[in-house]
């Protein structure tokens, strides 16, 4: 009878520690005003990106721009390979 007495207050124990590590786990606190986050949330959602247009067209000009450039380039040639300002000729 004290051996089941003794497991008993043993597990009894360790369900005790484990619920207080639990709870000391969970230490960052949830959201006060989750509403009106969500609202602007939304509100943003739904906004058109500014200056998209303008962006995307200049990263095409570049990019139309270097594409020769960047297939001309050897680079498995070792020299890509350094640090800038550290130029050492191979």
């Amino acid at each position: 009878m004290v051996r089941g007495a003794r497991k008993a207050v043993a597990l009894g124990v360790a369900v005790a520690v484990a619920c207080s590590v639990q709870q000391h786990l969970n230490f960052v606190p949830g959201p006060r005003h989750a509403a009106p986050v969500a609202a602007a949330a939304a509100s943003m959602m739904m906004a058109p990106a500014a200056f998209a247009d303008e962006i995307g067209d200049a990263a095409k000009k570049l990019g139309d721009a270097s594409y020769s450039f960047a297939k001309e380039v050897d680079w498995n040639n070792g020299i890509f390979l350094q640090a800038p300002g550290k130029f050492q000729p191979l």
